[in-house]
């Protein structure tokens, strides 16, 4: 059997809170699954929004101070899915990437440690 369902993407919103309500993961900034990273960045917008309503004073401003802190990170993994859905989906069995993997594992690799290195805990 081959099934079909459709991708949906999304531009960042403005902004994830409204008062005391408040979006995390893909409700905030849904993800393509070409970076496998949609649960993972939901986890990490748990992390960080918690430690932040741990230490607040003022609930708006850790909600602020949440979205300001996660905005540029979880953009970026959700412009390089976008880029991941183009090269890793031609139709075309030796793509470039794939090449460059068994060319250059190493050089591969490291252009993903600003997404694997990034330690959620230090931020």
């Amino acid at each position: 059997h081959h099934y079909r369902w459709a991708l949906f993407d999304r531009k960042p919103l403005d902004r994830w809170s409204d008062e005391r309500v408040v979006l995390l993961g893909d409700a905030a900034h849904p993800m393509l699954p070409f970076m496998a990273q949609g649960a993972v960045q939901a986890i990490e917008d748990s992390y960080v929004l918690a430690r932040l309503l741990s230490d607040a004073d003022d609930i708006a401003v850790a909600l602020e101070s949440y979205f300001q802190t996660r905005i540029a990170r979880v953009t970026r993994v959700q412009a390089a899915a976008r880029v991941n859905m183009e090269l890793f989906h031609h139709r075309r069995p030796q793509s470039p990437v794939w090449l460059a993997g068994k060319i250059a594992p190493t050089v591969v690799e490291r252009q993903l440690d600003w997404l694997y290195g990034h330690d959620v805990t230090g931020s």
